[in-house]
C-alpha cells in the first residue's frame, strides 16, 4: 500500500510542479505498448503497477525505506498545501499519507513458521522492531535475503551459539533463551558445544508448521536439522533451535520451549 501511495503522491505533485519531465512521461505513457483495451487514463494505472516491483525492491533496504517514506510525506503535505486539490484528490492524498505513517504500527513481520501454543512456546531472537519489520516483510514478498544464520550448538549453560552473515558483515552471536534478549555478539565460543540434531519430524511433533502452502514436511521452510539443548528430556523441558526461512526471503532463528 505504501509503494502505491508514493507513486500517487509523486505523480500528483510532479505533474503539477515539475512540468517538463512529466510531459515526457505522459508522452511515453501514451505510446507505451499496452493491451489495446486500455484507455489513456488506465495506462497510468498500468504504469503504476509496473513501478510497484522496483519500489518494492527499494523497500528491502531500511535506509531507502526511511528516505522514501520521508520524501512521500513531504511531497504529500506540500501537494495539499500548494495545489489545493479537489475533494477526491485530497482524500487520496490524505489516504496515502495515512498509509505511509501508519504502516509500521499496523504491519507486523511474521517468520516462515508458526508454533502451536498448546504444544510449545516460541521465541524468535531475530524478530525485528516495527520499522525494521516493514522492511523484512517486504524482503519476504520480494524474495530478498540480506542475512543468513548458522547454528553452532548449545553450551552446558543452555546458551545457543551461532553465526550471522549479512553481505560482507559476519559475526558470532550467543542467545540466552531464559532471558529472551537479542542476539549478542561474542568473540569466544566454547569448544564443547552440544550438537544433538533435531529432525523435521521432531519439530512437527512440537507443533511447528510452515506458513507457506504445501510444505507440510517443512522441507522448504527448514532446510537444515535443528539443535537440541543439553536439558532436553532431563527436566521435563525441551529447548529446540532451528533456522526457518521464507522460500528465497529472510531467515530467522527460532527457539521453541515446551
Amino acid at each position: 500500500m505504501v509503494p502505491a501511495s508514493l507513486i500517487f503522491i509523486g505523480v500528483f505533485f510532479g505533474s503539477r510542479y515539475i512540468r517538463f519531465p512529466f510531459a515526457l512521461l505522459a508522452q511515453s505513457v501514451d505510446t507505451m505498448p499496452t493491451p489495446l483495451w486500455l484507455s489513456r487514463r488506465l495506462r497510468w494505472v498500468w504504469m503504476g503497477f509496473l513501478l510497484l516491483r522496483p519500489i518494492d525492491l527499494l523497500f528491502t533496504s531500511l535506509t531507502a525505506y526511511l528516505a522514501l517514506s520521508a520524501v512521500g510525506l513531504v511531497l504529500g503535505i506540500a501537494a495539499i498545501a500548494l495545489a489545493r486539490p479537489r475533494k477526491l484528490s485530497l482524500a487520496l492524498l490524505l489516504l496515502g499519507l495515512l498509509a505511509i505513517a501508519a504502516l509500521p504500527f499496523v504491519s507486523q513481520y511474521r517468520p516462515a513458521v508458526t508454533v502451536d501454543p498448546v504444544e510449545a512456546h516460541v521465541r524468535v531472537p531475530t524478530q525485528p522492531g516495527r520499522i525494521a519489520g516493514v522492511v523484512k516483510t517486504t524482503q519476504a514478498g520480494a524474495e530478498v535475503r540480506h542475512c543468513e544464520y548458522k547454528l553452532l550448538g548449545w553450551s552446558t549453560q543452555s546458551a545457543l551459539y551461532g553465526e550471522e552473515t549479512c553481505g560482507t558483515r559476519h559475526r558470532t552471536w550467543v542467545y540466552w533463551p531464559m532471558s529472551d534478549q537479542r542476539l549478542q555478539t561474542v568473540t569466544i565460543v566454547p569448544a564443547d558445544l552440544f550438537q544433538q540434531s533435531v529432525s523435521r519430524e521432531d519439530l512437527r511433533a512440537e507443533g511447528v508448521r510452515a506458513t507457506i502452502p504445501h510444505d507440510e514436511t517443512l522441507r522448504i521452510t527448514v532446510r537444515e536439522s535443528g539443535l537440541a539443548s543439553p536439558e532436553s528430556g532431563s527436566q521435563g523441558s525441551w529447548w529446540y533451535a532451528f533456522v526457518a526461512r521464507h522460500v528465497y526471503g529472510p531467515e530467522d532463528v527460532v527457539v521453541i520451549i515446551r
